[in-house]
């Protein structure tokens, strides 16, 4: 009786030994995935900054947020208006917060804010024109001013 209880046991040990081996593999191999995912992760954004610092279609803008959109602009206008030059959507952020404008929301405000900024160029009546990559100013701001 004691031999077929060790035998059992023994049967047992290989089993869950190969079965912490085979989850062992498995983990090493859904790291290597994940590691994977988040390298592509990072690419998808890069293109998603691109693709929002592009110029918009005319006709394919979205209707301004509800969030405070008079108030947002306009301080971005004071502030460009004070710089006298169009700023890059980074440092336009930064000079808005300092004068105290609103807060956006999201994961990332300052894409946010991008977001905002790049529907409010798009409008036929829009107040702020982009005016390279990621620079917006006022109308008849010229990007050679900001250099």
């Amino acid at each position: 009786m004691a031999q077929a209880l060790l035998d059992l046991l023994e049967g047992r040990l290989a089993e869950v030994e190969a079965e912490r081996e085979q989850i062992s593999f498995e983990l090493h191999r859904l790291e290597a995935r994940a590691t994977e995912l988040s390298e592509e992760a990072q690419h998808l954004r890069a293109l998603i900054e691109i693709h929002l610092a592009a110029p918009a279609k005319p006709g394919t803008s979205k209707p301004a947020p509800a969030e405070e959109p008079a108030r947002w602009l306009g301080v971005a206008i004071e502030v460009l208006t004070k710089e006298g030059r169009p700023l890059h959507y980074r440092d336009l952020y930064k000079r808005m917060k300092a004068l105290g404008g609103p807060a956006f929301g999201g994961k990332n405000p300052v894409a946010t804010f991008l977001s905002a900024l790049s529907r409010e160029a798009a409008r036929p009546e829009a107040q702020l024109v982009r005016l390279g990559a990621g620079s917006y100013g006022l109308p008849g701001q010229a990007l050679e001013a900001s250099a």
